[in-house]
């Protein structure tokens, strides 16, 4: 009976640990979005699959082992859950601002590319120069 105590605190604290590093990683990746750090946007998707399986992992883990026989911990993983949700939330909030940003700056510059060929005068759009000659 000891060593299923000693599981339990083991899967437990395994749990806890799974929470930290997914709570930390959240933050790290909304300062980096808040300053501007994009260059590693496909990386952090992937380290995010990571973390949410890892966590996935120990709360099935939990609960087939377990069961949640411990009401407080039970508790204790839905608060945990709601907290990291509500990050969640905000870090999509944050990137999809800063897709839009980006979406407009993308368009801004298409505009601008499209008047700069509207001058060109192999494009057809404009008229072509005329030059007149002064031996007629």
């Amino acid at each position: 009976m000891i060593s299923t105590q000693k599981d339990g605190e083991t899967l437990k604290s395994q749990v806890l640990e799974a929470f930290e590093a997914f709570a930390a990683m959240t933050e790290k990746h909304g300062r980096a979005l808040a300053a501007g750090e994009l260059k590693y946007v496909s990386h952090w998707c992937d380290e995010r699959d990571k973390a949410f399986r890892l966590l996935q992992q120990c709360l099935e883990r939990l609960e087939v082992e377990q069961g949640y026989k411990d009401p407080a911990f039970a508790e204790m993983v839905r608060q945990w859950l709601g907290t990291l949700i509500d990050e969640e939330k905000v870090l999509h909030q944050q990137v999809s601002e800063k897709q839009e940003f980006i979406g407009g700056k993308i368009r801004s510059l298409r505009r601008g590319k499209k008047v700069i060929m509207g001058y060109n005068p192999a494009s057809g759009q404009s008229p072509r120069p005329r030059f007149f000659s002064n031996r007629t």
